[in-house]
């Protein structure tokens, strides 16, 4: 059975599991998009330690399988990053982190994310889950992103 549960990015050990595995996770992504541009692919440890994102684990016994991260502000979820074990693709564990993320801020708006253009799985994840495109834009690098968001509820009126 996966659990999903908050990581301490703070414990160092946690932390060298979340870059191994987004190390190997976006390795492949830069695979499918053509570009060694993705960001979290040539983080330090360091930096992820100091990222001030939340994270959130999925554990298979005593693995840890796949993370998600997100920062909340103005009402926005603003996820970071989606990896998931490259020996677990396709067995909806990204599914489960995004649904997590989105009940993890219940005030929240709104949520928002980009991916590689190119990366039609994680494309296709994103669309399934309501999120709408917005745009593609280019970041340098020979990098393309694809944006996207969905409305989560509107805000209340007093």
């Amino acid at each position: 059975m996966i659990d999903l549960v908050r990581l301490d990015l703070s414990d160092r050990r946690i932390a060298k599991a979340v870059l191994r595995l987004q190390q190997r996770a976006y390795r492949i992504e830069a695979d499918l998009i053509g570009s060694d541009g993705i960001p979290p692919l040539q983080e330090t440890l360091e930096e992820l330690q100091t990222c001030g994102e939340t994270f959130l684990g999925a554990i298979d016994d005593g693995e840890l399988i796949g993370a998600i991260s997100w920062r909340f502000c103005d009402a926005t979820i603003d996820i970071h990053r989606l990896v998931v074990h490259p020996d677990r693709f396709r067995r909806r564990i990204g599914t489960a982190l995004v649904h997590r993320a989105l009940e993890a801020e219940p005030q929240a708006e709104k949520a928002i994310v980009q991916t590689g253009a190119q990366n039609a799985p994680a494309t296709a994840l994103y669309e399934r889950e309501g999120f709408e495109h917005l745009d593609e834009i280019d970041v340098g690098g020979g990098l393309r992103v694809a944006r996207f968001a969905k409305r989560l509820h509107s805000p209340t009126q007093e």
